[in-house]
């Protein structure tokens, strides 16, 4: 069934706008499934009122490595801005919200190979990006 939403997940109405910019990731690369990194993006309010604005990260990876939907939720966070204000925001990641279950060996395993972060505020915005490699130890 491929049938589009009428609002996307994460859609929100607001009295201001914001924009995102420079995305950053803390390492370009994830060790195992008990490592971590924080993916930071600066968030500005460029509306003419204060309000808050949640931003998603998703993971996406080459459909043809693993058998994971094309984006998955794997993390987000919060910021309450005032008009102008500009602040950076830090949104933790688990290695183990960006691995699968696999049945053949009964665990959790991280996928060896490329994965790009989507950074936005909804599921079906303009993401920015930034791409790390996976190993499994």
């Amino acid at each position: 069934m491929n049938i589009d939403p009428q609002f996307p997940f994460g859609f929100g109405l607001s009295y201001t706008e914001f924009e995102l910019e420079d995305v950053r990731v803390s390492k370009a690369k994830v060790n195992g499934i008990k490592d971590q990194l924080t993916v930071s993006v600066d968030v500005t309010n460029t509306g003419l009122h204060g309000g808050s604005e949640i931003i998603q990260v998703y993971a996406s990876q080459d459909q043809t490595v693993t058998k994971k939907p094309p984006r998955e939720l794997v993390g987000f966070g919060k910021v309450l801005l005032e008009p102008k204000q500009k602040k950076s925001l830090a949104i933790p990641i688990q290695a183990s919200d960006l691995s699968f279950y696999d049945v053949k060996t009964h665990g959790w395993r991280v996928v060896t190979g490329e994965m790009e972060l989507l950074v936005g505020n909804s599921s079906r915005c303009d993401f920015l990006s930034e791409t790390v490699v996976c190993f499994e130890k």
